[in-house]
């Protein structure tokens, strides 16, 4: 079952904490600086569901609180202390002041974390690239065939790649293993540091940090979530289409128990098409399509 209201990412790592570097390197990158996409102003903020539109005084009020829950993932402290960054966050899209959709990104422990309530949309797997194999574990165990959810694959590199190098063609060199186990499903790849490198190579401090990859796998996770998303939301509204048209007559009107699923039907129709609205611009926001004639003010 996918969530209604967002997108759901889940960041493995076969080294423990590094799922939560990646969301602070995600931060830096895409919530602390406007994002231009395709010519468009992308906005990316830790708003809270329901306050992404807000009159003058109620804007900045949410705006200081969007601001401080990303201060709670700077990156120079996730280097010290990654358990000091929460393990999930909420993200709000708007593409040109349309709101587009919200994604929650979060860390996947399969020994501590229970089993989720929805399926993931998508994951991020951090490889790295010294020790490809450390991630073979934790990937066999998440992974299953029943939920074939796309793979973002984080190429983790101490050394800045080459123009030439391609992160597909190196994942594939270094982890044929885990690329084998990965060949049914939709996978992208992008190269991955979370301080990013300086022109002459070394390693930018984490306080002057340029994150290698990390805006990258977040487009990619948005890609390949609302892909996903697509295909299934389909799929239900055809289903629950069905029973509305066999309950919604005056032959069923006298069952409680069928005007029940007929109002239970309905309402799942209405999340189902929000949500696919939702994954379309998203889509949209990602490929540099047009905008599914984005509505201003939702929720």
């Amino acid at each position: 079952m996918i969530c209604p209201d967002m997108h759901q990412i889940a960041v493995l790592s076969g080294v423990p904490r590094q799922s939560r570097v990646l969301l602070a390197a995600m931060t830096e990158a895409a919530v602390r600086h406007l994002v231009i996409r395709h010519d468009r102003e992308i906005l990316i903020s830790m708003r809270e569901k329901g306050r992404e539109f807000l009159p003058d005084a109620e804007h900045t009020k949410a705006e200081l609180i969007a601001s401080n829950l990303a201060r709670q993932y700077a990156l120079d402290t996730a280097i010290q202390d990654p358990d000091a960054i929460p393990d999930a966050m909420e993200l709000s899209v708007q593409a040109e002041n349309h709101y587009c959709g919200r994604l929650r990104f979060y860390c996947h422990d399969p020994e501590s974390a229970p089993e989720a309530a929805f399926q993931p949309d998508a994951y991020i797997v951090i490889v790295s690239a010294v020790a490809p194999q450390l991630a073979m574990p934790v990937v066999q165990t998440v992974l299953r065939p029943e939920h074939p959810a796309g793979v973002c694959i984080a190429l983790f590199c101490d050394q800045k790649p080459g123009t030439a190098e391609q992160p597909e063609k190196a994942f594939r060199i270094l982890a044929p293993e885990l690329s084998e186990f990965l060949q049914d499903r939709a996978c992208s790849f992008a190269f991955y540091n979370p301080c990013g490198f300086q022109k002459d190579g070394a390693i930018c401090s984490a306080d002057h940090a340029s994150p290698l990859g990390a805006l990258d796998l977040f487009w990619d996770a948005v890609r390949v979530s609302s892909e996903r998303r697509l295909a299934c939301l389909m799929q239900d509204i055809q289903a629950v289409s069905a029973v509305i048209r066999r309950r919604n007559s005056v032959y069923q009107a006298s069952s409680p128990r069928r005007r029940l699923e007929l109002a239970e039907s309905r309402h799942a129709y209405a999340q189902a098409v929000r949500a696919l609205y939702e994954a379309q611009t998203l889509l949209a926001a990602e490929s540099g399509a047009a905008l599914t004639g984005a509505q201003e003010g939702k929720e």
